[in-house]
């Protein structure tokens, strides 16, 4: 098998351009000219950190750098990172700054805290997930949360000043580790990795992935896409040339019936669902949406636009669209009445109360 070894900070910045549809290499010559970072090195020293070069590298491509962030308040910047590859033969360690949560001093780049989700990732579990900012009181004291389902099966309550773990409990199948410890760390269970003949984990693609969430303060409940498949993962020792996508494996689906996806209620409290909405057969793509009036808005699999109630999960409310739903639902509103809008391969679709529902309220 070839070997190469890149920096960090040209990893990550390689990894977000492919994931913008930017040539990696175009984003790697323009980040090593902004920072002088080594291209070569394992652990560069003098470097502007991780991450901070995105900003910058993301404005000269022409593209979002907010599309490299997910939240930013008082001053600091939380970033979402990602490595997708079975094979870790040759990534010995935790590499480092993937599949975390990062947070940066928005103004000078530098580290304020890091959790690593899932140290040597090799399950394509990156943590690209939605993280939701929540001030709420703990264990009876003020905090400032983050919420976040990771796409390795566990769910996280994290202090998002220093990045101290409150809570960890799995939302879905996990065979790959039984918790975390008390170092913050996975407990590993044994021939979980993938293997050439192949390794049977879970979850499989992954407990959730990047459809949005939501929170309701109310009844204290986290609303998320979660799918209960498992996988055969196989790693491959195929050759790898710089700068080219590679997944170093494959993944099959096991033998018997799938589980399928569902939106779940999780009480952020004890991680516990609270209520299940199986979303049946068909393409699923869609997230949540919460709202003050006690409502839960999610495409289905079939291709319709559901409404149930935000602590019960009873359907209030269903349209049939027929679409293969991509993108997650939204709320606005325009001279005092408020919609609710998603899209779909053939358009946008809005809706709104009558008013005469909305006087009887």
């Amino acid at each position: 098998m070839g070997s190469f070894t890149i920096s960090p900070e040209e990893f990550l910045v390689r990894s977000s351009a492919q994931d913008l549809g930017v040539d990696p290499d175009q984003a790697a010559r323009i980040a090593h000219a902004e920072s002088g970072y080594d291209q070569n090195a394992v652990s560069p020293k003098g470097a502007r950190g991780v991450m901070q070069l995105m900003p910058g590298t993301a404005k000269d491509l022409g593209v979002d750098p907010g599309d490299m962030a997910s939240n930013i308040e008082g001053g600091v910047r939380y970033y979402k990172t990602l490595l997708d590859r079975y094979n870790g033969d040759e990534r010995k360690g935790d590499n480092l700054y993937t599949s975390s949560v990062v947070a940066l001093e928005a103004k000078t780049g530098k580290l304020s805290w890091y959790r690593q989700f899932t140290p040597h990732d090799v399950h394509d579990w990156d943590s690209a997930q939605p993280m939701v900012l929540v001030d709420r009181d703990w264990a009876g004291h003020p905090r400032k949360l983050l919420l976040h389902a990771d796409r390795n099966g566990f769910f996280f309550v994290l202090d998002r000043t220093n990045g101290e773990m409150l809570h960890v409990s799995p939302f879905v199948r996990v065979t790959w580790a039984t918790g975390y410890g008390q170092d913050g760390r996975p407990i590993l269970a044994p021939n979980s990795e993938p293997t050439v003949q192949g390794t049977f984990s879970c979850p499989g693609y992954g407990g959730t992935t990047w459809m949005s969430a939501a929170f309701n303060p109310v009844h204290g409940l986290y609303y998320i896409r979660a799918s209960g498949n498992c996988s055969i993962f196989k790693k491959s020792e195929e050759e790898i040339d710089s700068g080219e996508r590679t997944y170093g494996g494959t993944t099959d689906r096991p033998p018997g019936p799938t589980v399928g996806s569902s939106i779940l209620a999780l009480d952020i409290a004890t991680g516990q669902t609270v209520w299940k909405y199986p979303l049946g057969s068909g393409f699923d793509r869609s997230g949540t949406l919460s709202t003050a009036g006690d409502v839960v808005f999610f495409g289905q699999g079939a291709g319709g636009l559901v409404a149930v109630h935000a602590q019960t999960g009873k359907t209030l409310w269903h349209a049939d669209m027929g679409q293969n739903w991509w993108a997650s639902p939204m709320t606005y509103m325009v001279g005092g009445k408020q919609y609710v809008a998603i899209a779909g391969p053939a358009g946008i679709f809005s809706f709104s109360l009558p008013a005469a529902a909305v006087s009887r309220r």
